[in-house]
């Protein structure tokens, strides 16, 4: 489980260090707001790999409302994020 859920926060740092794309400027993300998120999930990602998945029920998972804030819409990268917070979520509530 904590190998699966670290491959995941390590899927989503590679694509959210990538550049934006049109549609994901236009669903409201930011290179600003864009680099935040892959820094967070980069630190969770470090903390797991560190310190083992006893850890995960001390990480961030409130990305959904983070992103309700930023006005983010659908789209590839709020699915991304999304996914990331299940994830935590999920191996938070099997630790």
């Amino acid at each position: 489980m904590a190998l699966d859920l670290l491959a995941v926060l390590h899927a989503a740092v590679v694509t959210l260090k990538a550049p934006l794309e049109q549609a994901d400027r236009e669903q409201g993300w930011t290179d600003e707001l864009r680099r935040e998120f892959q820094e967070e999930i980069s630190v969770s990602r470090s903390v797991l790999s560190r310190h083992g998945p006893g850890m995960v029920r001390h990480l961030s998972s409130r990305f959904d409302a983070w992103m309700e804030r930023e006005g983010v819409r659908q789209g590839r990268l709020q699915h991304l994020v999304s996914d990331v917070q299940r994830q935590l979520l999920d191996a938070r509530s099997t630790a």
